[in-house]
Order: structure tokens, then C-alpha cells, then sequence
């Protein structure tokens, strides 16, 4: 293969570029991280405003209140930055190792190891996941019963253990639009890359700023897929067939929209997410 194209498909060189653009900048460590989650701000509020009104004036506001703190050069490379970031999507998802802004977090060094945040490592989420899950068979039954499978983290940070849930239940043979993923956490900062990451690789997600301890929920952050799937009614309707006794909302089933989303988004006629035909990733036993 040219060297070209075998960067192209090659994560740790769309990583490298990725660290090259952003110390482009011309910040120090300091200020890069600013920089880094202001990045992430106005990229997650870009993707969301295209899917989810309900949230569209609050998160233009803050898109432009970010974006209007910097010059038309780092302005264009805002939008560069994403659009690496989507091929750089695409190749992690052909390597089968997703957890793309994860890494990019550490090897920016971003990472506030002060207040015990680290990120776990693919490899350790994969083991965790194939652990957690347990063998195909069991996942396959509760698909066959149900008809999807979810998957819930109470403190997702950049969601790195629920793609390695997900990446282990296509392997076992389950289409990526009968996974279902929510995810929690108290960084706005890993909120929006768990968002960011869930949204680029097609996934039927809900990711919640919020507390999980307490239950205090501050903003949702739908993916396309999970409206467009009306995961808010299948989730809903099953937990109303599965038990009539009051049980925690987010941690038993959790909720699948913000509670303002009108009923337009969550009614039981909207089309299903379109049947996809082969696995966002690559099964280990495939060729492909």
C-alpha cells in the first residue's frame, strides 16, 4: 500500500496530525487547554444543532459567545480540526479502536491528574467489556428477546468503556442500530467528547451533563441516531411493560430525552435509524 494511503487508515498518524494542528496554535500547555475544550464546545454544539431544536438557542449562544475570542485563523482551523477529527473517526473505527479523543486528550497532556482524572486505556475497557457483557450468547438472547441492547455509565468521561461495550456486542454479532448507549458524567468537557465520539461513529446515544450520585441532570446531548431511531419511545415503552413499580429513572432505564423535547421527537411513529448492513466496526473474524 503507498505510504499516502496507508495514512490515511492509520489512527496513530491522524493522532500525530491532530497534536501538530492543535500546538499549531501557538499556545502553551496552559492556555491549549482552553483552547482544546473551547474546540470541543463549539464542535458539539455544531453537530447538535443540527438534530436537536430544542437546545439550538442556548448552544448557538454559547457557539458564538466561544467563537467570537478568537481570530479568523484559528477560526479556520476550528473547522479543519473537525474535519481531521472525521477522518481520524473513520480510521480508529477501521482499527477497531475507537476511543480517538481519549487519546488525543493525553497526548495533548490534558489530562488534570490534581483532581484523579485519567482516562482507562481501549485495551483495559476491551477486557472490561468482554468480562461485563458476558459471552455472545447471553447478548444475543436479550437482542432476540428485546429486540436492541443498551448500555449504561454513570461516569462515562469520554465514553471509552461504552464503545468498547458496543464494539464487543457487534463482534458478537449485533447490529450497531440495536445498541443503545447512555452515558453520564460531570465534566461538560468529557460530555461533549463522549457526544462528539457517539455522534461521528453513527451511534444511537444519550449523553447527560449531570450528576449521577445525586441526580441532579443539567443538559442532554441526543446523537442523531437516537432520534431518529425514537429510542425515547422503545425505552419508554419498555420499562411500562416490563414493571409498573416506580423505579430510578436513570440508572434503572434511563431517560432517553431531555424532558422538554417535544413529542415530535419522541413519538412511537418515528422512523426507525435505516438498517445498516455491516457493523460500524470491524468484526476481528471479518476481512474487511
Amino acid at each position: 500500500m503507498p505510504s499516502k494511503a496507508k495514512a490515511l487508515v492509520d489512527p496513530a498518524a491522524h493522532l500525530r496530525g491532530l497534536v501538530r494542528t492543535f500546538h499549531g496554535l501557538g499556545y502553551g500547555r496552559t492556555a491549549l487547554y482552553t483552547v482544546f475544550t473551547d474546540w470541543v464546545e463549539c464542535a458539539a454544539c455544531a453537530l447538535s444543532n443540527r438534530i436537536y431544536p430544542d437546545a439550538y438557542e442556548k448552544r448557538e449562544k454559547r457557539y458564538l459567545d466561544i467563537i467570537s475570542k478568537y481570530d479568523a485563523d484559528v477560526k479556520h482551523t476550528f473547522g479543519e480540526l473537525l474535519g481531521q477529527v472525521i477522518l481520524a473517526a473513520e480510521a480508529c473505527r477501521l482499527a477497531g479502536k475507537l476511543d480517538l479523543l481519549a487519546q488525543l486528550y493525553i497526548a495533548l497532556e490534558l489530562e488534570r491528574k490534581q483532581i484523579g482524572q485519567y482516562f482507562t486505556p481501549w485495551s483495559i475497557c476491551e477486557m472490561m467489556a468482554r468480562i461485563n457483557c458476558g459471552p455472545p450468547e447471553q447478548l444475543q438472547s436479550e437482542v432476540a428477546a428485546k429486540g436492541y441492547i443498551t448500555f449504561m455509565d454513570p461516569c462515562c468521561g469520554a465514553g471509552t468503556m461504552l464503545l468498547a461495550c458496543a464494539a464487543y456486542a457487534t463482534d458478537c454479532g449485533i447490529l450497531p442500530e440495536q445498541i443503545h448507549l447512555t452515558g453520564i458524567d460531570i465534566d461538560p468537557t468529557c460530555v461533549r467528547m463522549c457526544f462528539l465520539q457517539f455522534a461521528l461513529y453513527g451511534l444511537p446515544a444519550l449523553i447527560i451533563e449531570g450528576n449521577a450520585i445525586s441526580m441532579k441532570l443539567d443538559e442532554y446531548w441526543p446523537t442523531a441516531r437516537h432520534i431518529s431511531g425514537a429510542w425515547s419511545a422503545r425505552l419508554n415503552a419498555a420499562k411500562t411493560i416490563a414493571t409498573s413499580e416506580e423505579k430510578d429513572p436513570v440508572i434503572d432505564r434511563p431517560p432517553s430525552v431531555h424532558p422538554a423535547e417535544p413529542a415530535t421527537h419522541i413519538s412511537a411513529a418515528e422512523p426507525a435509524a435505516p438498517s445498516v448492513k455491516r457493523p460500524l466496526w470491524r468484526p476481528r473474524t471479518s476481512s474487511w
